[in-house]
């Protein structure tokens, strides 16, 4: 029922954001989560099997998981 919202820019090429929040659509919340380890703009996640979301591309980093069990 949220959807992970993570890392982006500020629009003007200058400013690439590791934050992360959750959006809660039924109550139109939004909440902070953990950062991810490097920040990405232009990314891909995707939400895996067991429920995590893997975060890659953009950045030039390794791939992160994002675990919504534990909120890192």
């Amino acid at each position: 029922g949220t959807v992970l919202v993570a890392g982006g820019s500020d629009g003007s090429g200058g400013t690439v954001f590791a934050s992360a929040e959750l959006y809660d659509p039924s109550s139109g919340t939004w909440t902070t989560t953990a950062s991810m380890i490097q920040a990405r703009s232009g990314h891909a996640a995707t939400l895996l099997l067991d429920g995590t979301v893997l975060v890659a591309g953009a950045g030039g980093g390794t791939p992160e998981l994002y675990d919504p069990g534990s909120g890192t």
